[in-house]
């Protein structure tokens, strides 16, 4: 399986990286990210490389035009159209029916039994190998594990130098062979690698690569018990890979040497299959991008380009790889629904106020971005609380009192009624070691924020912070659609090769370790497909479950078939746009019969509780003034509206500069007084 992790954005496509096994079927959702140039107007400035300052309010730079406003886009299934006329810069792109910008992975006809076998190796690596992993990581640590590591990849040689020569590869047979000599030798039969030290360079091919570069495609989608993620093709030339394996033929030896591959693994795994709603289709769709990136060689290539900030935003990560297994799980019933709601909760040895974690659109309790914003605050001295946005499977199938999230209202209201919960289950607990409270929201679960502080009566929370907020939601989305459709602006017989091209360099850097000073080989556009795909996949998830648990007949396919590859082709015809006129606004005009579409729409932005976030002097909101889910006057009429309470960062696109410390301080020094 790979084990993935960009993140996501937290983020999402820069996730990635070794077999492991196959995810289970059952649902179980997605993570959060955003910026932009609008394909619809001028593009947004993008972010300042000059160090942050520290909290203050910095003048804002000249804002990018409003762009003007399009109609709804529908992406039809793969159809062959002509490439879009060129629009002018003042007039909004006109989208008609277009090729879907879903990359299409791996064909999958046999799904039912891939699922099935994805539920049977879920269970194994459950209720077999974690107890094993278990005392294994206790018997051999760090060191001893990597050490197995090079012995037993020492071995699979044969596997290595035939996929090589059978591809032509001179060079990298012979970079093999002097690779085994030496490392036999003088690494001690492999413990040891010598050759890697002195910088002979690795060349990992196998059967399955070699069949793919005579021409034979992968074929199918094809899970293997026990061995997880494969294809037709590469099941036949693992066969091949096994039988010259020296391994194979000492009996356990390959499973140890799986075993000890896989012990550094199974914590991300098990993150990843209870943090995504369909962890099968993620796993598959990277596993099949990824071997597909393997067959053709493909290696990132120098150029001069300028990714768009938020892209930056996969800079954020947890600093300390233990700081996740540290956490607490809770459960707490809720008297709104009724239903159990999981919660995530590190708390300080020492009495210490409480911040609570809102992630962004679709965000999950478990991800990489919540795991980092509470890692930020544990730091700091504060305990943490991370629940998962109302967009995320585990909070709509649990604590949401609507069947479709998005009115913001609404949303903010079952929030706030699972914290409440949270709290007085945590206070009971920890009575002593919990000294004040304070709700943290990054992203929608800023504008979220904004909402609890205007309804937060009982004086629950002692400061309200609110990163990057979208302060207008149709916008946002509207934003989050054009960046989707990024790759409308490239040539029509080029678009499929340069989207592929883009996930591939998105998996190549996911396999590396992503650092600040790393370079993003994204351009403008590339970045933008990334961060629209990523929230394109969100709302996938949102629909799908949504549906499932009140279906409006919009969707025509079967939602509780075990084969949902139709089913998803069709969800994936809807955008942000669509799924807030076909789903949210209808769904909520039968909750208030008397209120427009334009006075729903006004009462989910954060202008529609302005005199409550003027008056509240517990209020901190940071803004970046690149950020692309804004409209050009949000920024000065929200200065205009708290005063010295706003704090504006140069840059940063959406969250694309919260990996800096600088920003990280400035946003801690707004509750540290609470420690006091």
């Amino acid at each position: 399986m790979r084990a993935v992790a960009f993140a996501r954005i937290s983020l999402l496509l820069f996730l990635i990286s070794a077999n492991i096994f196959a995810a289970p079927a059952v649902p179980v959702a997605a993570p959060s990210v955003p910026e932009i140039v609008t394909r619809t107007g001028a593009p947004a400035p993008q972010s300042v490389s000059t160090p942050i300052p520290p909290v203050v309010v910095a003048p804002e730079p000249t804002p990018a035009p409003t762009p003007t406003p399009r109609p709804a886009v529908i992406l039809l299934p793969s159809v062959a159209t002509p490439a879009p006329a060129p629009v002018s810069e003042d007039q909004p792109r006109v989208v008609l029916p277009s090729p879907n910008l879903m990359p299409q992975t791996i064909n999958d006809p046999i799904e039912p039994y891939n699922r099935g076998m994805g539920t049977f190796n879920h269970g194994v690596v459950l209720w077999f190998l974690r107890p094993i992993e278990w005392g294994y990581r206790w018997m051999f640590p760090q060191q001893v594990r990597t050490h197995i590591g090079y012995m037993g990849e020492n071995l699979a040689y044969p596997v290595r130098l035939f996929g090589n020569l059978l591809q032509a590869k001179w060079r990298g047979a012979f970079d093999e062979t002097n690779r085994f000599l030496i490392n036999t030798t003088v690494g001690i039969v492999g413990i040891f690698d010598p050759a890697g030290s002195i910088g002979i360079k690795k060349w990992d091919e196998d059967f399955g690569q070699a069949f793919g570069h005579w021409g034979n495609g992968p074929g199918f989608y094809f899970v293997l018990p026990f061995l997880g993620p494969s294809s037709g093709r590469d099941a036949l030339g693992g066969l091949f890979d096994m039988a010259f394996n020296p391994a194979t033929y000492v009996p356990g030896l390959s499973t140890f040497f799986h075993i000890n591959k896989f012990s550094d693994k199974i914590d991300d795994y098990i993150r990843l299959t209870r943090s995504e709603q369909d962890p099968y289709v993620l796993i598959k769709d990277l596993w099949a991008l990824n071997r597909n990136r393997e067959v053709i060689d493909y290696s990132l290539t120098a150029s001069e380009i300028e990714p768009a900030a938020t892209l930056q935003a996969v800079f954020l990560s947890v600093q300390d790889p233990k700081f996740p297994a540290l956490t607490q799980e809770g459960k707490v019933k809720l008297p709104t629904t009724g239903r159990k709601l999981k919660f995530n909760y590190w708390i300080q040895p020492k009495p210490a106020p409480m911040i609570y974690i809102l992630p962004g659109l679709g965000g999950n309790r478990q991800s990489s971005m919540s795991n980092a914003l509470a890692e930020i605050a544990w730091r700091q001295g504060f305990s943490a609380v991370t629940l998962s946005s109302p967009f995320n499977f585990d909070f709509m199938l649990q604590a949401s009192t609507v069947a479709v999230p998005g009115y913001t209202p609404t949303d903010a209201a079952d929030i706030y009624a699972a914290l409440k919960a949270i709290h007085a289950d945590l206070a009971k607990r920890y009575k002593d070691r919990i000294t004040g409270n304070a709700v943290m929201g990054l992203s929608l679960g800023a504008l979220h924020t904004l909402f609890i502080s205007s309804i937060d009566r009982d004086r629950l929370f002692s400061r309200y912070v609110a990163i990057n907020p979208p302060l207008d939601v149709t916008h946002a989305l509207e934003m989050l659609d054009n960046y989707y459709q990024a790759p409308l602006d490239w040539p029509a017989d080029q678009r499929t090769p340069k989207m592929f091209e883009t996930l591939y360099k998105a998996i190549l850097l996911s396999q590396g370790s992503l650092t600040p000073s790393s370079v993003l080989p994204f351009s403008n556009t590339e970045s933008h497909y990334l961060i629209g795909l990523f929230y394109h996949l969100t709302l996938r998830d949102v629909i799908y479950v949504s549906q499932r648990r009140d279906n409006f007949g919009i969707v025509r396919h079967d939602l509780s078939a075990y084969s949902r590859d139709p089913l998803y082709n069709e969800i994936n015809s809807f955008v942000w746009l669509d799924y807030l006129d076909k789903f949210v606004i209808p769904y909520q005009k039968q909750q208030f019969t008397n209120l427009s579409r334009e006075q729903l729409l006004e009462n989910a932005s954060a202008w529609s509780i302005a005199p409550s976030l003027r008056d509240n002097p517990d209020l901190r909101v940071f803004i970046n003034s690149t950020d692309f889910l804004l409209h050009s006057h949000d920024i000065e009429r929200m200065r205009q509206l708290i005063g010295n309470r706003l704090t504006v960062f140069p840059g940063g696109g959406h969250v694309g500069n919260l990996y800096k410390p600088d920003v990280q301080n400035a946003i801690m020094d707004s509750i540290n007084d609470l420690k006091k």
